[in-house]
């Protein structure tokens, strides 16, 4: 069984606590419209005090984004919006109908599963670039007992862009060994990591969830008419969830237990969307572990195929530090036990293109 993998590679440091103000989207943006015009330095800090109550759709992002002023309000906007992508939309984006009967809700699950077992394998070996943009908070750092220094807290800011071309081949996804990462910003070495969004993701979810429990949740709206989506909750004795954790800590005995949603398009049975969401324990290192993968039309050799388009990676840390002690050696402990570190990517999928070995014979020079 293929694991669905959402790594996570942390430094912890110690954090405060800053509250947000919770707004709609409707809010937001009236809010924002206020300071049009206004420095973008000003635009990203008001941003940044922001904190959605509901989902923001694609259509949301684009308006608000055209009318902000510069880079760091855009990259502001972007860790507002992903933060708020686990929440449900807006009562607009849900559709007035009647829930399906239970023939319809099983006829759509099937079609899922089918969609999984049947399509996914049978896409073509392609190449795609993975554009992330990593996020973190700026932690108040303390340097030791000897040399007490530390830093003013920063909210979630970009500390990392870099691109790297991944091979799907065989179902199975890897980066492209011939193809170097091109980093506008420091190494994507450290930090949060996933893996599996090409279908390794999907096959692993429906083996899980058909293990697991399944409920109706709504309609959403999409592009060409109503979507379908569920809400399944998956125990940890049915987990493919792997999580590996910082070298700091031990990694977890068992797969966690999650939980989360997939958005099924009636029409094609095809997975458009789907939430994943870790449910970690009081004494984890790791207080919060959620995936976003977003699925959509891109072409492929001249055809069509459903491939993820974007993601989003959120996760929560608990804080570790190490202090240099007078008996000359290095301890670990936790004197701000509570306090948690926050990583985001947003990951773009871009420049699909069909994947083909290539074989040359020379005959130049032989006899």
């Amino acid at each position: 069984m293929r694991r669905l993998l959402l790594m996570l590679v942390m430094v912890g440091c110690a954090l405060p606590t800053v509250a947000a103000r919770q707004v709609t989207l409707e809010q937001a943006e009236k809010i924002l419209a206020a300071f049009h015009r206004k420095p973008d330095a000003q635009v990203a800090a008001l941003i940044t005090g922001l904190e959605l109550t509901e989902r923001p759709n694609n259509a949301w992002r684009k308006r608000i984004n055209a009318e902000l002023p510069g880079d760091w309000a855009r990259d502001s906007l972007v860790a507002l919006a992903d933060r708020a992508e686990f929440l449900s939309p807006p009562a607009a984006d849900i559709p007035a109908l009647a829930p399906p009967d239970r023939t319809t809700r099983d006829a759509l699950m099937v079609a899922a599963k089918n969609y999984v077992s049947q399509t996914i394998p049978k896409l073509p070996n392609f190449l795609a670039t993975r554009v992330t943009t990593r996020f973190e908070d700026m932690p108040a750092m303390d340097t030791g007992l000897y040399y007490p220094a530390k830093t003013s807290y920063e909210p979630l800011h970009v500390v990392n862009i870099y691109r790297v071309v991944v091979l799907n081949r065989d179902g199975q996804e890897l980066v492209d060994p011939g193809d170097s990462f091109e980093g506008i910003l420091g190494s994507p070495e450290s930090g949060l990591k996933t893996s599996g969004e090409f279908g390794p993701v999907l096959i692993a979810l429906m083996a899980d969830v058909f293990g697991g429990e399944v409920l109706w949740s709504r309609w959403e709206a999409g592009a060409a008419g109503p979507l379908a989506v569920f809400h399944y909750s998956v125990p940890w004795q049915q987990s493919h969830f792997m999580l590996l954790l910082p070298a700091l800590w031990k990694n977890l005995q068992t797969p966690p237990a999650y939980h989360g949603e997939f958005t099924v398009d009636p029409a094609s049975g095809a997975i458009l969307r789907v939430t994943i969401e870790a449910e970690m324990t009081a004494d984890d290192p790791v207080t919060r572990a959620a995936l976003m993968v977003e699925y959509g039309p891109v072409e492929i050799g001249g055809k069509t195929f459903i491939c993820p388009t974007r993601s989003v990676a959120l996760s929560k840390t608990r804080i570790i530090k190490m202090r240099h002690h007078k008996v000359n050696h290095a301890g670990w402990d936790d004197p701000n036990h509570g306090l948690q570190q926050t990583e985001l990517n947003d990951v773009q999928f871009i420049l699909y293109h069909q994947f083909r070995a290539e074989t040359r014979i020379v005959t130049e020079g032989v006899q």
